[in-house]
């Protein structure tokens, strides 16, 4: 759990598994994997993760390729160990045995169970560096050698099978030349198993191993806006930033106080909010007219935070209840769940850790999949004071493939944080995914100590955006090249908005600087449009949409133009309102090419609503709002 390790007693299958050294092994070369490539713990990421555990595990209990031998009960495992890097079958025939592994890709496992097979597609890895220590020409003290500087020196936390073949190659010519016997070994050892790629390490050298998974998104054309709270009456406020840094005249967006922070979508269309009296929030920006209106999301006086996707599609959302859940609403299918949030662990069978209480801060990914929280932690010590701690988790709310919910699986941003320290209020960079700050919370001294930092998630890079006084709430500008944080007052009195610049947007550049005044929560958004990468059906609705609504906002009578295609012939229309409930249905008969939908909504309460036309074969959808 990031303090401690745990061993089972074994149940019917295992003796007390402390008593394997390999074991042991292996679960501490996790912590060793996570303070280098910090592989994802997903799919061929995750089993190379796994993988890297058996292999430094194999070697420290060296005299064998077994994993687990030691604490097998008789007659559990048809080979006598939990796994066997020499032969990943393990007396086994298929994925139904106990201990069976593929040892060649065209045995791998493509399911999503175990998180997309880590323990079981680990065999595949685990079979290439057999062959490749086990050659008379290498051995096992060279090829511990080659694997660790793979991982620690070219492996992120995206890389795949492939990326490893090619990390090993380079890390081969490193070690022992570029015209080094072992290079050809190592790529005949990767072909066995079915893992293909280059015979010979990349021509660009060591800094080109490995695939590119730090793709940037283009910088939304938009101009630049901040919207903040006002500590002087809690109301959200906006201003326009000028290219020089000159900030316009604030103006007021919301007529209710703000008990989160807004949260804005990439266009600058929708900021939503909790207000002071516990109900949700959205304020509608039309930027060509120039004009906002404050919607009511939901009547409910129990909600304590709430954030949008970047596209719009989905909001997710926390009550006052203080529990571990997530509450997650898609507009595109007007459908909504709550997810349990847990501490993972790197254990076979879905094993988890308990701890987590309750979630605060929280923001989308670019994709719209992964939700990114903080959550507050309590572990109970029986020998000792409890532990009680903040740090950050990735939550898979949506999965765009299937256009559906995810499977709540969960990542920690770190598996074990110091002592007595915290980390919390994450926030995406506006233009690299891969990039995150957050505040830093040192508890170890005489008095707590706060920073903002920066995390390149998939070189692992780590840097210091600023010192600071108070808890920040990072939020970077559109263009990466300014973070902006919370810090106390020049006065010292009340709360303002500091600023500070970054090149690399991990490591501040410059001193920190005064924003804004009696202002919290400082949020950067800017009024563009850009592709976000979402997924298909949110780009055909967003560009060249069957499904077109006018006028929106509305004051009641609007209209929907609805293309449709050979084989539709009738639509059924719903609006549903902010809680996914279904207000109002209506079928039409269509025609081939587009048909114009008249609807009438005076009757229902202004707020934000979603239209749906559903056909036998396809649905779209879009949001409304509803004005006096």
């Amino acid at each position: 759990n990031g303090q401690a390790m745990f061993y089972g007693n074994g149940g019917s299958m295992f003796f007390p598994l402390a008593k394997g050294l390999d074991v042991a092994g292996h679960e501490m070369t996790h912590g060793v994997v996570q303070s280098t490539a910090n592989l994802e713990y997903q799919g061929q990421s995750g089993a190379l993760n796994e993988s890297f555990a058996d292999i430094f595990g194999a070697m420290i209990d060296r005299n064998d390729w077994k994993i687990g031998e030691d604490v097998c009960r008789p007659g559990a495992f048809a080979g006598g160990a939990l796994r066997d890097l020499a032969n990943p079958h393990n007396g086994g025939s298929s994925l139904n045995d106990a201990g069976w592994q593929p040892s060649h890709m065209n045995e791998r496992y493509t399911g999503s169970q175990d998180n997309g097979g880590v323990h079981i597609n680990s065999g595949i890895p685990n079979h290439a560096y057999y062959l490749f220590a086990n050659n008379s020409a290498v051995g096992k003290a060279k090829a511990e050698q080659v694997f660790y500087r793979a991982l620690a020196t070219y492996l992120q936390r995206s890389s795949q099978f492939q990326d490893l073949r090619v990390s090993v190659l380079q890390s081969i010519s490193d070690l022992y030349g570029a015209t080094a016997p072992e290079i050809a070994i190592a790529a005949a050892a990767f072909d066995q198993v079915g893992i293909t790629g280059p015979s010979t390490p990349p021509s660009g050298g060591g800094s080109s191993a490995g695939g590119n998974y730090q793709t940037d998104l283009p910088i939304n054309p938009g101009n630049d806006w901040v919207v903040y709270k006002s500590t002087l009456d809690n109301m959200l406020y906006a201003v326009n930033v000028a290219t020089s840094g000159a900030l316009s005249a604030a103006v007021q967006l919301s007529t209710v106080g703000a008990a989160s922070r807004p949260s804005v979508t990439d266009d600058g269309t929708s900021i939503v909010f909790v207000g002071t009296d516990g109900k949700l929030y959205e304020i509608a920006i039309n930027w060509a007219s120039g004009t906002s209106t404050q919607n009511e999301l939901s009547s409910q006086t129990n909600w304590r935070n709430i954030v949008v996707a970047k596209d719009g599609s989905r909001v997710a959302a926390l009550t006052t209840a203080n529990d571990n859940k997530v509450f997650i609403y898609d507009f595109t299918t007007n459908t909504n769940r709550s997810f349990t949030l847990y501490n993972p662990t790197t254990a076979n069978g879905g094993v988890t850790n308990g701890g987590v209480q309750y979630a605060d801060a929280m923001d989308f990914d670019y994709s719209g999949q992964k939700l990114m929280y903080d959550s507050y932690n309590l572990i109970p010590n029986t020998s000792g004071g409890n532990i009680d701690y903040w740090d950050i988790g990735f939550l898979k709310v949506w999965d765009r493939t299937a256009n559906a919910f995810g499977d709540g699986t969960v990542e920690k941003l770190f598996n074990s944080i110091p002592e007595n320290t915290s980390i919390g209020d994450p926030v995406f960079s506006k233009n690299s995914p891969y990039i995150i700050a957050f505040d830093f919370i040192d508890n170890r001294g005489s008095t707590v100590a706060y920073s903002v930092l920066g995390v390149n998630l998939q070189s692992s890079d780590q840097g210091v955006l600023s010192q600071n006084d108070a808890v920040g709430y990072p939020c970077y500008s559109r263009a990466d090249n300014k973070v902006l944080f919370n810090t106390l007052g020049q006065t010292g009195a009340n709360d303002a908005i500091g600023i500070v610049t970054t090149s690399n947007k991990i490591t501040g550049t410059t001193n920190p600087a005064y924003f804004i005044n009696d202002a919290t929560w400082g949020v950067w958004f800017a009024s563009g449009t850009r592709n976000l990468n979402v997924n298909t059906e949110q780009q055909t609705r967003q560009t060249a949409s069957a499904l077109s609504v006018f006028p929106n906002p509305t004051t009641g009578t609007f209209f929907l133009t609805f293309s449709s295609v050979a084989g539709e012939r009738v639509a059924t229309v719903s609006i549903f309102d902010a809680m996914g409930r279904n207000v109002q249905t209506q079928k039409t008969d269509l025609t081939v090419g587009n048909n114009l939908i008249t609807l009438e909504a005076a009757n229902l309460p202004k707020g934000a609503y979603s239209v749906m036309v559903q056909t036998v074969e396809r649905s779209f959808a879009q949001k409304i709002i509803l004005m006096p």
